[in-house]
This record gives C-alpha cells, sequence and structure tokens, in this order.
C-alpha cells in the first residue's frame, strides 16, 4: 500500500521527485502543424457549396477552426447557413464537377394536373426557390397536398397545390 501511493504520489506531480521538474512545452506551435490549421479560404470569399448532388453559390461567413467554415448561401437568410469541409466547397472561379446552373431548373418529373391523382406514402418533387425537392405526399387537401420533405423534420411540411409537384422520374 504505502509503494502504491508512492508511485501515486510520484505520478501526480514533481514536486516529491529528486530530479527537477521538466520545463513546460513552448506555447509556440512546431512549423510542420501550422500548415495542417491554415485556412484554405478566408471569410467574405464567394464559393460553390455541394449539398446532395448539386453545387450553389454561397459565401464563407468564417473560418471556424481546422478546416471547418460556416458559409451562406446566396439569396438565403442566415437561418440557411451551414457547417461544411473543403471537399464540400469550391472556389467559386473554379467550375466543380457536375456543375449546375443556379439559375436553371433541374430536371424535374411528370407534371400532375390534379392532386387527386396522389396518395399518402407517395414520392414527389416539390418546386420550392427554383429547386425541385425529394418529397413524400403525407395526405390531401381540397386542391393542395400536404407533403414532407425527405431528410427534414415536420416542421418545413407544407400543403402546395398541383403546379409545384411533379412525379419523380422512374431510376433504373
Amino acid at each position: 500500500m504505502k509503494r502504491a501511493l508512492l508511485v501515486f504520489v510520484g505520478l501526480a506531480g514533481c514536486a516529491s521527485a529528486p530530479a527537477p521538474c521538466p520545463t513546460p512545452a513552448t506555447p509556440e506551435a512546431p512549423e510542420r502543424h501550422v500548415s495542417a490549421i491554415s485556412a484554405q479560404y478566408a471569410d467574405g470569399d464567394p464559393v460553390w457549396i455541394r449539398f446532395e448532388e448539386r453545387w450553389y453559390p454561397g459565401t464563407i461567413v468564417q473560418h471556424l477552426g481546422r478546416e471547418v467554415y460556416e458559409v451562406a448561401y446566396d439569396d438565403f437568410g442566415a437561418d440557411w447557413n451551414r457547417v461544411a469541409r473543403p471537399a464540400q466547397l469550391r472556389a467559386r472561379d473554379e467550375v466543380p464537377e457536375e456543375t449546375t446552373d443556379p439559375n436553371v431548373l433541374p430536371q424535374r418529373g411528370t407534371p400532375i394536373a390534379d392532386v387527386r391523382v396522389l396518395h399518402a406514402g407517395m414520392k414527389v418533387l416539390v418546386l420550392w426557390q427554383q429547386t425541385w425537392w425529394p418529397a413524400h405526399v403525407v395526405g390531401l387537401e381540397p386542391g393542395r397536398a400536404r407533403i414532407t420533405y425527405d431528410g427534414y423534420d415536420a416542421s418545413y411540411d407544407e400543403s402546395v397545390e398541383a403546379a409545384r409537384i411533379t412525379i419523380p422520374p422512374a431510376t433504373p
């Protein structure tokens, strides 16, 4: 027991050791670590932000640390800001692979004339902010369909008219 106590006291601090304590490390990080944490993008840089399979124009709000950035989508409020890593970003002057012009509507599905052709649980695409978003029908209302957006909680659910709904193309 005495020996265990001495070992513990020796591990807890240098005060009981006959040799002087080692000097603490200097606060400066070695040069090799500085380059690993330097920012690839600066605050205010215009960038492309990848969300799912599309690239959207945006701006770096701030560098949050080790290769992590807060980014804002152009023409969207701050509540749409997100955290992104460099793999999800491209400088605005670069043309990202699979670029989609943000001003062109993406491939939509088959238009519908009346929401009565839909049923609960059916997959649909819903037009919002010039983008077709995957969603599911929750229910039908007079002249509208109640939908829930895939990957979003119920607070984003809405009732939409037939003109904003298409049936997605069949995937092989």
